[in-house]
C-alpha cells in the first residue's frame, strides 16, 4: 500500500508524478484499500487479513513530507478469508461515512456467506448472516449515516439489514 500526496506534483514531462509519502508492503498483494472519514484506512489482502493503519494524524502532514515508517506500520491485523477465487468479486472493507453513534467502522464480505462488521480498533462487532443467503454477500456497504448495511451476491440477491 502506497500513499501519495497529490499536491505536490515533482518532475517533468513523463517523469512528472505525486510525492510518495509512505508505504507498507505486505506478505501478497493489496486488493483494496479504505479511508475513513476519522483517519483510518483498511486493507484486504490476499494473505488473508484485514490489516487497519491508524493515519488520524493525516490532517497535520505538510505538503510533501514523509509519513515515516511507523505510521505506516498497521495498528491491527485481522485474520479474514480473502481467497475469493475467479467467481466472487474481491472482498473490499468499506467504512461507513458519517455513522450517527460516533463508532467508525467498516463492512467487508465473508467468504462464509456472512457480511463482518469491524471497528478502527480490529474488534468484531458484528457478523451479519440470514436464512436466504445461498452466495457470499461480497459486495457490501453501510448507510452512510444508520447502522443498515446492504450486501449483494453475484447471484443477484441484496440482503438488508437493519
Amino acid at each position: 500500500m502506497k500513499i501519495w500526496d497529490l499536491r505536490m506534483i515533482k518532475g517533468t514531462g513523463e517523469e512528472r508524478h505525486p510525492a510518495l509519502l509512505g508505504e507498507h508492503t505486505s506478505r501478497l498483494s493489496v486488493s483494496h484499500a479504505s479511508w475513513s472519514r476519522g483517519g483510518h484506512i483498511a486493507t484486504s489482502s490476499y494473505d488473508d487479513t484485514v490489516k487497519i493503519y491508524d493515519m488520524s494524524d493525516a490532517m497535520k502532514w505538510k505538503a510533501g513530507k514523509d509519513i515515516g515508517e511507523a505510521a505506516m506500520e498497521p495498528a491491527q491485523s485481522v485474520r479474514h478469508n480473502n481467497q475469493t477465487g475467479r467467481w466472487v468479486t474481491i472482498l473490499k472493507p468499506k467504512w461507513q461515512g458519517n455513522p450517527d453513534d460516533g463508532v467508525q467502522k467498516f463492512t467487508i464480505a465473508n467468504m462464509n456467506r456472512f457480511v463482518d462488521v469491524y471497528d478502527s480498533d480490529g474488534k468484531q462487532l458484528a457478523q451479519l448472516e440470514g436464512e436466504g443467503i445461498t452466495a457470499v454477500p461480497a459486495v457490501a456497504e453501510f448507510h452512510p449515516t444508520h447502522n443498515w448495511v446492504a450486501g449483494g451476491t453475484g447471484s443477484g440477491k441484496l440482503c438488508l439489514w437493519m
